[in-house]
């Protein structure tokens, strides 16, 4: 009789259990990293979108402290006469823009592209919102604006390059017109 030679290895059925583990830790380590991957942009548009909004409240928040007067409101427009000219922020488009008389930039668009909705609100000294039907410009005190951004895909298929959509709603406080006499006197 011949000695059986001692044969050292893996069997069948070890080998596809260790395939088969191996195929699904793969499968995880992928999966994290393209969620990882996808937050990550989701993080990057959702900055974007905040930075885009405080350019855009800040402007609005100057013009309206130096504001002497409105000169006209709407839902999506609002127009404003400062020392220097006269102010007119209007949205259309997907886009709120900034026109003024005067100054080295006079056009400015400060939400392209990204804007879905924007809402001027007005208010009296008293406080109450002013309706479309009792809009006038000379009763109008306080005022606030409210838009939504929005960026990236909102389906998947096929991925785009600004990634998962992102929707910022932001909404200013209400701004008085310091340098604005009511109608009151006040």
């Amino acid at each position: 009789m011949h000695p059986r030679s001692v044969r050292s290895g893996f069997t069948l059925g070890e080998l596809l259990i260790s395939l088969s583990l191996g195929s699904v830790l793969m499968a995880a380590i992928l999966s994290t990293y393209l969620f990882m991957g996808s937050s990550m942009m989701r993080t990057a548009n959702f900055q974007i979108l905040e930075n885009k909004s405080r350019v855009a409240l800040n402007y609005l928040r100057q013009d309206i402290q130096l504001a002497s007067k409105v000169t006209a409101a709407t839902s999506t427009s609002l127009t404003l006469t400062l020392p220097g000219g006269t102010v007119n922020y209007g949205y259309s488009g997907r886009t709120l823009t900034r026109t003024a008389s005067f100054g080295p930039a006079p056009l400015i668009d400060l939400l392209t592209g990204d804007c879905t909705a924007c809402d001027f609100s007005y208010y009296s000294t008293s406080g109450t919102r002013l309706t479309a039907a009792a809009l006038v410009p000379l009763s109008i005190k306080l005022i606030d604006c409210t838009f939504t951004l929005q960026r990236g895909s909102t389906t998947n298929d096929p991925p785009t390059k600004d990634g998962p959509a992102v929707t910022l709603t932001t909404v200013s406080p209400r701004l008085l017109l310091p340098n604005k006499q009511g109608p009151d006197g006040t």
